[in-house]
């Protein structure tokens, strides 16, 4: 379901992804989610992907980042 969000953030260039970007393509899919579900499923998916991506990059970086912003 959730397919898309996860390409979303695996193949955007890094700039254009921010936890706002991550939020509304969420919203797209269900947009009657709760925060405290929005937040996990986020932190789901970006600990997911992180685990793909190199730690020292740009993308790792910027993803760790994300779960805290959304949490705002």
């Amino acid at each position: 379901m959730f397919d898309n969000v996860l390409n979303f953030i695996k193949e955007t260039p890094v700039e254009y992804i921010t936890a706002a970007s991550v939020i509304y393509k969420v919203m797209e899919i269900k947009s009657t989610i709760v925060k405290e579900e929005l937040y996990q499923l986020i932190i789901d998916m970006i600990d997911n992907i992180k685990n793909e991506v190199r730690e020292n990059s740009d993308r790792y970086a910027k993803l760790s980042k994300i779960p805290i912003q959304v949490n705002y």
